[in-house]
This record gives C-alpha cells, structure tokens and sequence, in this order.
C-alpha cells in the first residue's frame, strides 16, 4: 500500500524517463539507468535547442530572477504580501 502511496501523492524525481515499449503505463522511472543515458542526453539537447529557439528566460542564463522581479500583471495582491501600515 505504501507503493501506492508514493506513487500517486509522493514526491517526484527531479528527472523522469520511461521506456513505453516495455512500461506504457509509466510506472518505472528510467532516468538513472545507465543503459538509456544516451537517450536522456539526446532528450535534454533536443529540449535545450527549444527553450532556446522560444527564447525561454531560463535557457537564456537570465534564471529565476528573471520570474521573480517581473512585473505582476494581474488584478490580484502581489507576492510577497505586504501588510498595511496602520
């Protein structure tokens, strides 16, 4: 039961690959098996070349700063919440 637990409420790896020939229901995460790390290699360039070619802040070395001092566009009280002066 502890199984079931994990894999639907717990944390999740910080990288996931899944082998769909063998495991179509994704339930055995691959990524830090040595035998699919030229796979793995070969996703992340693809990846990176598209954040790039989208100009994504954070492949473009600006970071989560960039996200982080953006102006807040929205109608809703901005973060981190600032409590009136009496």
């Amino acid at each position: 039961m502890r199984d079931q637990y994990e894999l639907c409420f717990g944390k999740r790896s910080a990288e996931e690959l899944y082998d769909l020939e063998h495991d179509p229901d994704q339930i055995n995460n691959v990524a830090a098996d040595a035998s699919y790390a030229a796979a793995k290699e070969e996703l992340a360039a693809q990846l990176q070349a598209k954040l790039v070619a989208a100009q994504d802040p954070r492949a473009m070395g600006k970071g989560d700063a960039f996200f982080d001092d953006h102006k807040y566009l929205g109608g809703g009280p901005k973060w981190p919440f600032k409590k009136k002066a009496k």
